[in-house]
């Protein structure tokens, strides 16, 4: 038997300079999503498997502008995640992820016209530890 949990969380959102940011689910203010699934026997452990996905309404973008998004656990650097972000509606901006830490994902944004733009994200990813909050 194996370890299935499937719950959402509510992450830290930490926009930097003009920035705000609040997570959308299903169109309107929500919490994220995520799922994670190991070989223990009904336990976490190392190495299971995350997959975090959902919305972030971002607002008051100038370019350069960041969010961070913090991730349900800690990830492990043996495997590379997978990391897709994309933005809702397109307009006069470009949106790009990366991690800053094995807990943190940061958006960072080019604007040229558009200020704000609800961005799509997904992240799979393996536990570094077996803490399960």
């Amino acid at each position: 038997m194996g370890y299935v949990i499937s719950t959402t969380y509510a992450p830290t959102l930490t926009p930097s300079g003009t920035a705000t940011a609040s997570t959308v689910g299903a169109g309107a203010p929500g919490p994220l999503g995520y799922s994670r699934v190991g070989s223990g026997a009904g336990v976490p452990s190392i190495g299971d498997t995350v997959f975090a996905s959902g919305g972030v309404l971002c607002g008051s973008l100038v370019d350069g502008d960041t969010v961070d998004v913090s991730l349900p656990f800690q990830l492990g650097l043996a495997v590379l995640p997978r990391i897709e972000c994309s933005l809702v509606v397109p307009g006069d901006l470009v949106v790009s992820a990366e991690l800053t830490s094995a807990t943190n994902l940061r958006f960072t944004f080019t604007v040229t016209a558009t200020d704000g733009a609800v961005v799509s994200f997904s992240i799979t990813y393996q536990t570094a530890n077996a803490i399960d909050p």
